[in-house]
């Protein structure tokens, strides 16, 4: 399903993506920053590493970064606020019992990209780098309770409103499905370079994330709902919170 052609060049494309990518990352830094300040202003106690900070700063990444930059972008582009233009082009309705089963479907994708992925990279010998989030719940694994609803409600929607509903989106109206869903992986993959996965295998750690990118995109085109890539994304960061946590 190809979105309303509004501006031509391919090349114009990609940059637009690519900065939307950027500025996404940047207005999520932002977001953080702004929501563990003012609730250190409110007199909440933010201790590095505990739970509070946790949920504060991803509320504040997804909410305020990632979504305001998202539609930021699309109010921009309509030359003002335009929900029924946001949702066309989001691609967003309510989803319906069908919807459930492209979920588990997406569910199931997204972990066998996962696997097929673990085993090439198992018989090449490539070594892959740990989530810094891992990492910090297994010192406390409170993380990975309060990591669960996060995902669910504020990871899962943020991350796919910028990268799979505005950048994949907008790739889309001047290439293919499959260029698009690529594209759009790869954008979402670079800034966990920055953050999430540094160190030795950190390279094969991001082809992993694109991977896992790639099959969310496909989960978008072919359901034509940005809501079941959301529900996806969410339940996938939550059952790996969960197993660890186990």
């Amino acid at each position: 399903m190809r979105v309303p052609n509004l501006t031509g060049g391919r090349l114009r494309a990609v940059l637009v993506g690519v900065l939307l990518s950027a500025v996404g990352i940047v207005g999520g830094v932002l977001g953080a920053y702004a929501a563990l300040s003012a609730a250190a202003t409110l007199g909440v106690p933010i201790d590095e590493g505990s739970a509070i900070e946790r949920v504060v700063s991803q509320v504040g990444q997804n909410a305020v970064g990632f979504g305001g930059v998202s539609l930021g972008y699309l109010t921009l582009r309509r030359r003002g606020v335009d929900p029924a233009f946001v949702a066309r082009y989001l691609r967003v309705r309510r989803p319906t019992l069908r919807d459930l089963g492209w979920v588990l479907a997406g569910f199931g994708l997204v972990f066998a990209a996962l696997v097929v992925f673990s085993l090439v990279t198992s018989v090449l010998g490539a070594e892959t780098a740990a989530s810094s989030g891992i990492e910090e719940g297994r010192e406390n694994p409170t993380l990975f309770l309060v990591g669960i609803p996060l995902a669910l409600l504020f990871v899962g929607p943020g991350e796919e409103l910028l990268f799979r509903g505005v950048v994949q989106s907008r790739l889309r109206e001047n290439f293919s499905a499959p260029v698009a869903v690529v594209a759009a992986g790869v954008c979402f993959a670079v800034p966990h370079l920055l953050g999430a996965y540094t160190g030795d295998g950190a390279l094969t750690s991001i082809a992993l994330i694109t991977a896992v990118g790639v099959a969310l995109g496909a989960v978008y085109e072919h359901t034509g709902n940005l809501v079941i890539p959301a529900v996806v994304h969410g339940l996938f960061n939550a059952t790996v919170y969960a197993l660890n946590y186990l």
